[in-house]
């Protein structure tokens, strides 16, 4: 009988390949948190406010797990920065890797090719979600952290491992309050497990779930249920789960997964080694297969593609790009935008000059109902852009209770910073805004912002060099007071300054949304004061139906003049409504091809009636 030999991996083949595993999956990860992810995407979601100095500091240590939430808003600060970003990240997740492996071999587990490479795959899909602070990852590797120093030349005497223990478990709680309950289990597991010593492996859990009430009796401002609910999470990540409901469970799945593997080597590996088990020569095989599923699992329910999108516009909005708005939202995608990027969208479409004349290629002229909506009852959960809208309009005091009410709420980031020195200094006030400039100087890479405005607060003059700035000082006007009223602001801007163009366009679209025709013609003297040559395509659209109506031949409108071309395509638009004998939806879809981007179609859409007469 001939026997045949399978040739078997030359264990130097294997060895290299196990070395080179890990390099392939970190690089991995870093090009895609690099170029699909995109950490500045992650710094426009998060944002946190930081400072340097004691005094921001000393907070974050009155409680447990305030020095983690410390680093992971300094941390975060690097997102702004794509390189910088993607690289931290990935060698955060390579360290948590390293610990895992380190954590386990203190277990008595074997190494297995990706068993500590699950967790950094799981890690980075989780983190595709744009809200996860660095914070639980930070927790996570404290956790672990302390565990590794526990197992470090471990004493065969049972109370001086105890003694050592306990201010590991003390420094656990007080880092990182949720890593403290990860580092007690796995202690326990390697004194009931490793060692088959049940007194340090009791003492170990029982002291894990006591410290939170004796911390909370002597040392923290804590309620005993509040301590516990922040030990397991409760305040951080059932918070996030409003936004994301299945990202908190699998963040716990992860600080389950060290405890779960040792466990799985004590009761089931043995079972599955058995002669036809699944696992015996197939762990190279299995582990790294089931890391790819894993990841392509995970990321299908960490990442948000709408949550990127609309992030993207908020990023190119607070670097003024109109024209990337412009291009990412079209007529044919808005729906799929959030109101406040339609808000930006209806900002881009100004400052490109296009507002008045492209409003209504929107469906349903959707820019201009989600501004309604955002500086309406949604106002108050968007502080920052409702400054940045009145702000650019010359509405500084305005602009300058949203900033506080920003302030108030999401603490001293730098764009908020930065909003209020540059108010104080329109207005004058150079010791208000010296205020603002030296919290300026404190936040991680602000010193360039805070060293240009401390300099507009020394020469006036060059304020006009800041085009924003330039802009809100030459809109605003002397009789300006507080009113919350977006549009009664505007106004009242429009009535100190006649030549407000941004004033014009807004009020105008809002009466034209509204199918206020008569407004607008009581205000055409105001484009003739903000310098326009030409009344914009829809003011034309409105006016040519008001005329109509009206039976007025007059084609002038102020010291404009209608063009004629609109009364010949309102004739055309007016003869296809008749032909369709009063059935609007026959209407609406014959009119779309040729009208669809027209004031006429969104009123006949929104319920005019009078189109619809035989």
């Amino acid at each position: 009988m001939k026997i045949v030999r399978t040739a078997e991996p030359h264990p130097a083949r294997a060895g290299i390949q196990g070395k080179t595993a890990p390099f392939v999956v970190f690089g991995l990860i870093f090009l895609y948190f690099l170029l699909w992810v995109d950490p500045c995407l992650l710094y426009e979601a998060q944002t946190p406010a930081f400072l340097t100095g004691s005094f921001f500091l000393s907070p974050f240590l009155a409680y447990p797990g305030g020095a983690a939430w410390y680093c992971s808003d300094f941390l975060t600060q690097f997102y702004r920065f794509p390189l910088a970003g993607a690289l931290l990240i990935t060698l955060l997740f390579a360290l948590i890797s390293l610990l895992t492996a380190r954590a386990l071999k203190t277990a008595c587990v074997p190494s297995a090719p990706g068993l500590a490479l699950l967790p950094a795959l799981a890690l980075a899909a989780v983190y595709s979600h744009y809200a996860m602070p660095l914070t639980y990852a930070l927790e996570l590797a404290a956790g672990l952290f302390c565990f590794c120093l526990y197992g470090i030349r471990p004493s065969s005497n049972a109370p001086l491992r105890m003694l050592r223990y306990l201010p590991l478990l003390a420094a656990a709680y007080w880092l990182a309050s949720t890593g403290a309950p990860l580092f007690a289990v796995l202690c326990a597991i390697r004194e009931l497990h490793g060692r088959r010593k049940l007194l340090p492996g009791v003492f170990a859990l029982l002291a894990g779930a006591a410290l939170p009430a004796i911390a909370a009796r002597f040392f923290f401002v804590l309620l005993v249920p509040e301590a516990y609910g922040d030990l397991l999470g409760f305040r951080t990540f059932l918070l996030d789960a409003a936004a994301s409901p299945r990202i908190p469970l699998l963040m716990y799945a992860l600080f389950a997964y060290a405890p779960l593997v040792i466990v799985a080597h004590r009761f089931v590996v043995p079972l599955c080694k058995k002669p036809g088990g699944m696992l015996k020569g197939n762990a190279p095989v299995i582990l790294p297969g089931a890391g790819v599923v894993l990841f392509a699992l995970f990321a299908l329910v960490g990442f948000d593609g709408r949550a990127k999108a609309n992030l993207e516009i908020e990023y190119f909005a607070a670097h003024r790009m109109w024209n990337e708005i412009t291009q990412k939202i079209t007529p044919l995608t808005v729906r799929n935008y959030s109101p406040a990027s339609q808000v930006q969208l209806f900002r881009a479409l100004f400052y490109e000059g296009r507002l008045l004349e492209e409003l209504f290629t929107y469906p349903q002229g959707m820019p201009g109902q989600s501004i309604e909506m955002v500086t309406g009852p949604l106002a108050k959960r968007f502080p920052m852009l409702m400054s940045d809208l009145t702000f650019d309009a010359g509405g500084l005091n305005t602009a300058e209770y949203w900033a506080h009410e920003a302030l108030a709420m999401q603490g001293e980031k730098s764009r908020i910073l930065e909003r209020l020195a540059a108010i104080n200094i329109l207005k004058g006030r150079r010791e208000s805004a010296r205020k603002f400039v030296r919290l300026l100087g404190k936040t991680p890479f602000g010193g360039a912002a805070a060293a240009r405005y401390s300099r507009m607060i020394d020469d006036s003059a060059l304020v006009s060099a800041d085009p924003c700035l330039q802009q809100a000082g030459a809109y605003r006007s002397r009789s300006e007071f507080v009113d919350r009223d977006f549009y009664f602001d505007l106004a009242t801007q429009l009535d100190g300054y006649n030549k407000n163009r941004m004033a014009v366009e807004f009020l105008t679209a809002r009466n034209l949304m509204h199918n206020a025709v008569g407004p607008v013609l009581n205000n055409i003297v105001f484009f003739s004061d903000a310098g326009y040559a030409s009344l914009p395509r829809a003011v034309q659209e409105a006016l040519a139906f008001q005329a109509v109506l009206a039976g007025s031949p007059s084609r002038s409108a102020g010291a404009f003049r209608l063009d004629d071309l609109y009364f010949r395509r309102f004739d055309d638009f007016y003869r296809i409504i008749r032909s369709c004998g009063g059935n609007r939806a026959a209407a609406l879809k014959a009119l779309n091809p040729q009208f669809g981007s027209t004031y006429w179609y969104f009123v006949t859409e929104n319920g005019q009636r009078l189109y619809l007469k035989k």
